[in-house]
């Protein structure tokens, strides 16, 4: 299952309110859209938020993220709301080369 680790850099002073945003409306609009967020890591003194969310295989990860941006209710719940506590970020497509057991 393909998926991305994504880090953004939080504006100074926003992460209580990224956090908030992420979990209120990124991660269940990620659900029901069937990408899934996997797990969230909080990178306190560089003020990073570091998040991997998976892909469904045999579509390319592309397709799947333009047609979750364009998604009319990802739009009326998300818009650019994101844009106010991003200040950077880098994103990765990974694959799995392990995974945990139990």
């Amino acid at each position: 299952m393909p998926s991305q680790l994504r880090i953004y850099r939080i504006r100074d002073g926003q992460m209580d309110n990224w956090l908030k945003f992420f979990h209120d409306k990124v991660v269940p609009l990620h659900r029901k859209f069937g990408i899934p967020v996997h797990a969230g890591w909080i990178d306190g003194p560089a003020s990073e938020f570091i998040w991997v969310r998976d892909f469904a295989e045999g579509e390319p990860v592309e397709d799947q993220e333009k047609r979750y941006v364009a998604w009319d209710e990802r739009q009326k719940i998300i818009g650019d709301e994101a844009k106010t506590y991003i200040d950077s970020m880098q994103v990765r497509l990974v694959e799995r080369a392990y995974e945990r057991e139990g």
